[in-house]
Parts: C-alpha cells; sequence; structure tokens
C-alpha cells in the first residue's frame, strides 16, 4: 500500500531526524530508510544533531593519497634527491616570483571509466566540475568572501581556466566535449594495490592522452562505492622538468565522493597537478610542526584541519598561537575557498616551465569548426504563477558562451549561479502571463538563436500559508516511564496503588490547542516513538473544549493505517474533511487494544506553556472510562511530575487547496540516465514530496519543484504530493528504467589508402531492446551493425542509442595495413663486366613504376635498361590500385676490365694475394711520372699516389684497414694505362 499520509520534512525549520531522502550524490543508488534508536520505555537524551553538509569530501575518513602516492614513486625510482632540489627550486620561485602574470588555458579530458550506471557520470556533472574549476581558479567563486580577512588570509586569482577537449590526439571530434567513456569489467580499482590500473587498457582502464596537449583526469571507482576513503590523487611535477612519466602523469578521482558538488575535491587534486603541497608539508597525515609546505603566506599546521576542534567554526591553532588557515583549498576542511599568493606564484611557475606545452594546444579548438545551430530543451512549458523551469542548451557545433533573454522581463528571476549566461538555466516567473524565452549560442565563428514560450498561469486565490501550533520545546530532555508497562502517550497501562492493583489501560491522548482566529485543522505533523503493525488503525481526532477543562465532543477524526506510518520520521496526516475551530479546542488521538500485536507510541518532552492548562490529557478505559492529567497519575513519581507534551504540530490555514501537476522528462530511459520531474504546474502549493514506488515496494523520497534523479533498472511509479494551505493533493505518473545498454564492436582495417575500413557492431543488447541506432563520429545512424565501411584509418566516436533515450559510448580505432610488395630483379644477373648493358625488372601488381639510381628517377615502368660502369644500387617503387607502396632494391656489381699497355711488363705486384702490404715494384727504360691508384670493387677510389721522375723502386700500399676482398690497381704515366686485380685477405 502506497503511504499516502508518509512524509518529510515540508519546510520545518525543527530538527532532522533520519530518513530516507536522496541527495544530489546518492542517484543511481538504492534508497533506503535509517530510523532513530527508539526504545519501548521513552528517551532519555536529545535528537540526534543535523549534519546539512552529508558525504561531503573534507569530512574526516576522506583522504588525498597524493603524498603516499608520489613518496613510494620517489622511492622506487630513486628521484628523492631530484625531487627534494625540485621543491627547493619550486618554493624559492614562489617567494621570489619575478615572472609577468599570464593567463593559462589547461584542456582537460575526463577519462569515465564505468562498470555500471552510477558510474557513468553525467554530461551535467562534468559541467559542473569544469564549472567548479574555472571559479576556484579565477576567484570567481562566491565563498572567496568567507576567508578570514582579520587574519590577513586574501584569496589570490591564480588566472587559470579549464576548457573541455573538443578532440581526440587522432584530431577527431569528440562527441561528448571533454569526455572519454571506457566501459570496463573491473567493479574497484583498490587505490593501494591498483593505483594507476585505470590508466591503462590491460587493467580495464584507459591509456593517457598525450600530456602535453591534455590534462588527464580517470574518473573512476576508489572507493568500493563508499562515502569516505580516497576521494583523489595526482603525481606532482617539478619546474625544470615533470619528471613522472608521462603514462602516470595525471589526476584520478572517485566517481562519487570526488564529484561531489562544491567539494573541490578536484582543484584540490590540480593544486597537486600544478605542484602544490598540503599545507601541513608533504604528507597526507599529521607531521608535527616541524614540516609545512615551504611556503611563507600558507601559516604553519599541524596536519589536516578537520583532524582539529574548531574547523571552520572561527579560531583554529594547532601550532602555538598561529591560526590555522582552513580556507585553503590544499587543506582538509569544509570551507576550503582560496589560493595564496605564493601559491598561485608557484603554479604559475610550473606552468611557465615543465607544463608549458599545454599553453599551445589546440585540443580545445572544434575541428572544422561552424557557427552554432541553438537549440532549446524545455520538459515543461506551463506552468503556476511563482513556478520555474528548467531550459537546456542542446545546440550543436560547440558553442563556448550562451546568452539566455526573457520577454518580457518583469518578474523574471534566473536561480542558476552564472545568471542569463550558464548554458542551462532555472527561471522563476512571479507573474501570469505568455513569456518568450531566447537563447543565443555563440561560438568564434559566429551566434544563432532559439525561442521556447512558457505559459504562466494563475495558482488560485488566497492565502496558501500554514500556520503552526505547537505546545513542546525541542531541546528539553525526554523521560522515561517509571510507572506501569507499555509507551508514554501511546498504548500503556497503568494500576491502582492498593491492594490488590487494578490495571487500567490508557486508550486516547490529547492537548489543548488554540486557534486566535477561525480557522480549519488540516494536518498533523508528528513523530512516532514505536510502531508496529498488526493490522489495526489509529484515529487522530479534534475535539471541543469541555468543561474542566478537558477534551470534549469530537468535531473530526481521522483514521489512519498503522501500516502507512513509520517510526522514528516525521509522518504527516491530511484531514479528509477539515475541522473548523476557533478559541480553545484539543487535538489527540485513540490507539487500539483490538490486536495485541497493534503500537504506537508518539515522542513527547517538556511543555511549552499551552493555553488554556499545560497538562496533557490521558483517557484512561476499563472501569474509568474518564479524562485524566498525566500529572495527576504520574504525580509523585521520583518527587516530580511528567509535565509531557506531543512533539506534535497542528497545522491549520483557510486557504485555497492545492492541485498537484506534475512533468516529467522522459517516461522511458536507461539506468544511469538522469531524468527531472517538475510540479511548477501545481497550483496553490509551497512544499512538493516526490515519493517512489519500484514493484509497489516504498524507495524513498526527493523533494522540491524540480528535483532530478537516476535509478536502477525496473517499473516505477512516483506519486508527487503538493503542499499549500496546510492541506496534500496527490498527482502520479510511472517510468521506465530500462536496462544499461552493451554492445561490442571491432574494426577491419583500411588497406593502405584504400578507404575500405569498417567497423562492425555485434551483440547489442540492454535499453528497450532494439531496435538500436548505430552512428560513428555524429554521421548518420543505422539500425544495421555491419553498415559503416568505406573507413579511413583513425579513431571513431562510437554511439549506440535505442528509443527510450539510451546511450553506449565508446572509440574504436581503425588501422591502416599494407599488404602489397614488390621484388626487383636483373637479367642476365647481378654481376657483370663493365661495359655491359643488364635488364631491371619489378614483379607485377602495380599500376605504376618508378626506378631510382640514387635520387634520380632513370625510368618509369616496370622494366627499364641500365649499363652502370661501376658497382651500382637500383630502387624500385611501385604503387597498386589501392594506393598502397611498395619498394625493393638490387645492387648490380661491375667488374672493371683490365687495361692492357706497354706499362704492365715494367712493373710487379707482390705479394698477391696480401694479408696487408702491396709492394708495387717499377723498372722502366727511362725516368716517368706516374699516378697510383686502388680502386675497390663498387669503381670507389680508396687511395691515390703521385710518383715523379721515377725509372727504378719498389712503393708500398697498406690494405691492412680494409675489408677483404678484390681491389684493383691502377698505374697511369699519362699516356697509358695499365690495371691489375689484387686480392686482399684476412
Amino acid at each position: 500500500m502506497k503511504k499516502r499520509y508518509l512524509s518529510y520534512l515540508l519546510g520545518s525549520a525543527l530538527f532532522l531526524l533520519s530518513t530516507g531522502k536522496l541527495s544530489a550524490q546518492q542517484l543511481a543508488k538504492p534508497m533506503g530508510k535509517t530510523k532513530i534508536n527508539a526504545t519501548t520505555a521513552g528517551f532519555s537524551s536529545n535528537l540526534p544533531n543535523y549534519n546539512p553538509n552529508p558525504g561531503q569530501y573534507h569530512q574526516p575518513g576522506h583522504k588525498c593519497m597524493s603524498d603516499a602516492l608520489m613518496e613510494d614513486y620517489l622511492q622506487q625510482t630513486g628521484k628523492e634527491q631530484w625531487y627534494a632540489n625540485e621543491q627547493a627550486r619550486m618554493n624559492y620561485e614562489a617567494q621570489n616570483f619575478q615572472g609577468s602574470r599570464v593567463a593559462y588555458t589547461i584542456p582537460v579530458v575526463f577519462h569515465v571509466i564505468y562498470s555500471n550506471g552510477s558510474e557513468n557520470v553525467s554530461n551535467a556533472l562534468i559541467q559542473q566540475l569544469l564549472d567548479e574549476l574555472n571559479e576556484d581558479y579565477q576567484l570567481m567563486n562566491s565563498d572567496a568572501a568567507n576567508a578570514r580577512s582579520a587574519f590577513g588570509f586574501v584569496p589570490a586569482n591564480a588566472d587559470v581556466s579549464f576548457c573541455l577537449a573538443m578532440r581526440d590526439p587522432q584530431n577527431q571530434p569528440l562527441a561528448e566535449p571533454g569526455v572519454h567513456r571506457v566501459s570496463t569489467s573491473v567493479t574497484y580499482f583498490d587505490p593501494d594495490v591498483n593505483t594507476n590500473d585505470m590508466k591503462y587498457t590491460s587493467s580495464g582502464g584507459t591509456e593517457a592522452w598525450n600530456r602535453n596537449n591534455y590534462l588527464n583526469v580517470w574518473i573512476c571507482d576508489i572507493t568500493n562505492g563508499a562515502t569516505f576513503g580516497t576521494a583523489g590523487y595526482a603525481y606532482k611535477p617539478g619546474i625544470s622538468s615533470i619528471g613522472i612519466p608521462s603514462d602516470i602523469d595525471g589526476i584520478v578521482i572517485d566517481y562519487n565522493i570526488g564529484t561531489t558538488a562544491n567539494s573541490n575535491v578536484l582543484t584540490h587534486e590540480v593544486g597537486h597537478y600544478l605542484g602544490l603541497s598540503h599545507t601541513w608539508g608533504n604528507s597526507n597525515q599529521a607531521a608535527g610542526c616541524s614540516d609545512d609546505d615551504g611556503l611563507s603566506d600558507t601559516p604553519n599546521t599541524a596536519g589536516p584541519s578537520f583532524d582539529y576542534t574548531g574547523s571552520c567554526t572561527g579560531n583554529q591553532t594547532t601550532c602555538g598561537t598561529t591560526q590555522t588557515m582552513y580556507e585553503n583549498y590544499m587543506d582538509y576542511s569544509n570551507c576550503t575557498c582560496m589560493f595564496t599568493t605564493e601559491q598561485v606564484n608557484l603554479m604559475t611557475s610550473v606552468l611557465a616551465n615543465s607544463r608549458n606545452s599545454l599553453a599551445s594546444s589546440i585540443a580545445c579548438t572544434p575541428v572544422n569548426p561552424q557557427p552554432p545551430v541553438a537549440l532549446i530543451y524545455a520538459p515543461l512549458t506551463t506552468i503556476g504563477q511563482g513556478g520555474v523551469v528548467n531550459l537546456y542548451d542542446q545546440s550543436t557545433n560547440y558553442p563556448t558562451s550562451w546568452s539566455w533573454s526573457v520577454n518580457p522581463s518583469t518578474g523574471v528571476t534566473f536561480l542558476n549561479a552564472g545568471g542569463n549566461t550558464d548554458q542551462d538555466v532555472t527561471i522563476q516567473f512571479a507573474n501570469t502571463g505568455t513569456y518568450t524565452v531566447t537563447l543565443t549560442a555563440t561560438n568564434a565563428q559566429g551566434s544563432d538563436d532559439d525561442t521556447e514560450i512558457i505559459n504562466v498561469v494563475a495558482s488560485g486565490g488566497g492565502s496558501t500559508a500554514c500556520d503552526t501550533l505547537r505546545n513542546y520545546n525541542v531541546n528539553d530532555p525526554y523521560y522515561t516511564l517509571t510507572a506501569g508497562t507499555g509507551y508514554i502517550l501511546g498504548n500503556t497501562t497503568v494500576s491502582t496503588t492498593g491492594p490488590p492493583p487494578v490495571t487500567y489501560n490508557i486508550t486516547q491522548w490529547a492537548e489543548p490547542y488554540n486557534a486566535s482566529s477561525p480557522t480549519e485543522v488540516r494536518q498533523l505533523r508528528f513523530v512516532p516513538s514505536a510502531v508496529n503493525d498488526g493490522g489495526g488503525s489509529v484515529i487522530f481526532k479534534v475535539y471541543q473544549n469541555a468543561a474542566g477543562p478537558e477534551p470534549g465532543t469530537v468535531i473530526q477524526s481521522q483514521s489512519v493505517p498503522l501500516a502507512n506510518l513509520v517510526d522514528g520520521f516525521w509522518n504527516v496526516v491530511d484531514f479528509t474533511t477539515p475541522a473548523s475551530v476557533t478559541g480553545d479546542f484539543w487535538v489527540g488521538y485513540e490507539v487500539s487494544y483490538a490486536n495485541a500485536a497493534d503500537t504506537f507510541a508518539l515522542l513527547g518532552n517538556a511543555e511549552n506553556a499551552p493555553v488554556p492548562t499545560n497538562y496533557t490529557m490521558m483517557y484512561v478505559g476499563s472501569g474509568f472510562n474518564t479524562w485524566f492529567d498525566v500529572d495527576a497519575i504520574y504525580a509523585n513519581q521520583a518527587g516530580d511530575p511528567l509535565g509531557t507534551a506531543f512533539i506534535m504540530d497542528v497545522l491549520t490555514s483557510n486557504g485555497p487547496a492545492p492541485t498537484a501537476a506534475l512533468s516529467i522528462s522522459a517516461t522511458t530511459v536507461c539506468e544511469g540516465v538522469p531524468v527531472s520531474i517538475n510540479a511548477s504546474g501545481s497550483v496553490n502549493a509551497t512544499t512538493y514530496i516526490w515519493d517512489f514506488y519500484e514493484g509497489g515496494n516504498y524507495e524513498g523520497y526527493l523533494d522540491g519543484v524540480n528535483p532530478t534523479f537516476g535509478f536502477w533498472q525496473g517499473s516505477w511509479d512516483v506519486d508527487l504530493l503538493a503542499n499549500g494551505s496546510c492541506m496534500t493533493d496527490v498527482a502520479s505518473t510511472s517510468f521506465t528504467v530500462n536496462p544499461e545498454l552493451t554492445t561490442t564492436h571491432s574494426a577491419t582495417s583500411e588497406n593502405c589508402n584504400a578507404s575500405d575500413g569498417g567497423i562492425t557492431f555485434s551483440g547489442t543488447a540492454g535499453g528497450d531492446g532494439g531496435p538500436y541506432n548505430y552512428s560513428i563520429n555524429s554521421g548518420a545512424t543505422s539500425q544495421t551493425a555491419t553498415a559503416f565501411t568505406g573507413l579511413t584509418a583513425g579513431t571513431y566516436n562510437i554511439l549506440v542509442t535505442d528509443g527510450s533515450g539510451c546511450e553506449y559510448t565508446s572509440t574504436q580505432n581503425v588501422t591502416r595495413v599494407n599488404n602489397f610488395s614488390v621484388t626487383a630483379s636483373a637479367t642476365p644477373g647481378t654481376t657483370i663486366n663493365q661495359g655491359q648493358s643488364v635488364t631491371l625488372d619489378a614483379t607485377a601488381g602495380g599500376t605504376s613504376y618508378t626506378w631510382f639510381e640514387g635520387n634520380v628517377t632513370i625510368a618509369s615502368s616496370q622494366s627499364t635498361s641500365a649499363s652502370p660502369q661501376v658497382t651500382t644500387t637500383y630502387i624500385v617503387n611501385a604503387i597498386d590500385a589501392n594506393g598502397c607502396e611498395a619498394s625493393d632494391q638490387i645492387t648490380i656489381t661491375v667488374i672493371l676490365g683490365l687495361d692492357d699497355s706497354e706499362i704492365g711488363k715494367y712493373v710487379n705486384v707482390f705479394p698477391n694475394p696480401s694479408n696487408g702490404t702491396i709492394n708495387l715494384a717499377v723498372g722502366f727504360e727511362a725516368s716517368k711520372n706516374i699516378t697510383v691508384e686502388i680502386l675497390n670493387m663498387f669503381g670507389q677510389v680508396i687511395e691515390t699516389r703521385n710518383i715523379q721522375g721515377v725509372s727504378s723502386g719498389i712503393y708500398q700500399f697498406d690494405l691492412s684497414n680494409e675489408s677483404e676482398g678484390f681491389y684493383l690497381m691502377r698505374i697511369n704515366d699519362g699516356n697509358e694505362m695499365f690495371t691489375t686485380r689484387i686480392s686482399k685477405i684476412d
């Protein structure tokens, strides 16, 4: 049964009990309820304090492990001294900064590594992370004003901006700017064991993109789904060099606690990426006051601020009287909001030196840029007066700025932080009428407009205010039952004092209230201390005031099944027919004793001086059948009357009844895809509760006029409880969450430049079951899994969708192969005599051939003729019909001829062969001038000697450093030439 009577908090300024409410960071996670520890006898302590920021990054237990990571790396690589030198250099640069302040822009790519829908974080969350980075590093964060100037803490502007990458390393456009999604079978990357596994395909992650062009941020599960633990980590660079291998350089953050709104996790880790240490030094934990970050304008602190009392609350000192700068982004606290001047100087020095290449990256420049095509998505276009609409930019071609305008503009308020210049906006309309909303989307190539019409209708007449009548104090102690059995303010018994004792059932409880003017009791709001459903009900009643005073005639009653009430939570009961009251009246309830399993008791504490009396009444049955003052029954218990009062709010109003109306952004989605619901079409409503049921089981709730959520797969019902004038109206809708869409894709390689590569999909499942739409690089879609052929080599962005909004995104690499080859041959052979010709030929298969002798083209045919005079190498280059190129070479050895002349009669060469020295003996009839040359078998002269006026003699030539083989000795006297062959052996 749906619990129509159950809702929570409804704008109350009371304390909060633990509830089943979902936070924005719990999207796609199962919703549960946490009860307070109720005892059967009552309470002896106050309700637990409310934590306004559950799950924040800087709560104790959430850590950055950058220091431990860096320490391990330096020890393993032996770079401790290198980094110590770099740290000293960085600190000097920070404290003695001489450079000019330059604005830097860092391109960012988020590698989203996911094994389920909740880890596959949304595009909107990515944009939120980037927006927060830009605010924090350009001193545009609104909380910068919280830095305590009384201690001289002045936030500094780092003047660093961040942009989402528009292209991948192969210069292909990214389907989602700045986002690279990778599905993995790894469910958890343990940061202590699998520290860098998310950075490699082989271990379930993905490789870093070129760090010279991108800041790599990996988003994955490093906490095993917990809301505490390691939120993120990064390696720190030096100034003269980065020092960290390119394949692990970058930042890792947890998909859950690392992406919490305004947690500053990424701001903190980017600080490490740009060289900053923790404010207490290079340690992940308290290091005492002997170590710090080496910067003079970050006060010394013993360790993380949240490890010590006083964090974010005023004064905090951990090192003598030195005030802790818990506002610093490089500390751990819930209130970080600033960098110091020296921290900014240090980061600027790193960007000007070791990370300077980021400044010239074109990663954020779109491929083939075009002007935007503006497009507005409006889930809701008709709302009630005072309602809000969410409008989303879905423009194409990568706009870089946005401007929203509303005509007419009177009574129009932009509720989003950036006003009318945010990409997506939330607009409230105070007046009725028809409004034209215009979006102007702009990039460097131009601008474009789109419009949407919003109709604002009247909300009805009368005030929707809801007055609260209350008899209790919030902070006083509870009381414990010391007599009788059962539950105070519930089904319990009392006994007479004298023998024999008689037991009486207390069947009703009531308290007096007063309405200063005529009004209607429409709702009761209360916290039961105990509920057990045995099939019975509780009857809530409004009574006239009778003499005594005590409850009189029942004006109105409302029966509520025990199954619809939950102990430990705020419960709200609506009267189907409100009770008209003025002056003194009573409100109470009747508990059932018909079934022994039925239990109901209300929380109570000290009275708040109700009018006209200051006591609670109880109706004692089983013989008495009359009303008694609770204090009269318990007057002498431990010498102190009970003095209790209901923890119950009586809600009264004369305003118009609310009408609930809702819209939903999609009725069928895929697991992990966010859905937006909007109650702005409701009239006469002031608060909104959304109850969720899956398969008929209540799972939890959200509040607000237009929350966004994402749930696990199943068939869901959602009830909108629109509350106004102390009344509730309900509107309902349903939606289906389909299983995550999965597919397998593979590639066939391109044959050289033939544009014949392909991508094939198989095993597609999930979503609505198909048919599925396939596309690559945001091109045309096909429902055929093998439709993508004729592709060139490169990286392609994969998108698979179904009809319900489910998406699968990934990348696929198409490689280029060359299966064409050519072989050169020669006829009559590769060795010829000097003066002989040779035919050069290449194997068939090419469409064109080119022969080269060195760099000179000698033919453009499959075969050609050549007449080398010396040993020569020829190269053939061939291209086939697919554009594939291949080459081969062949060397033609030319045996030089031996010249015969008269000189040969007068010379002798010995020893021949020789292992080193060759002797030339000459004996001419008359004196001659001769030139002696030694040539290798390639015809290259390796030694020349001119001998003048020789008639006889012996001349030595040293070949000991030459290779084994044949050589020629050529003797020339100016008239004749004689050549002889010599042989070198080893």
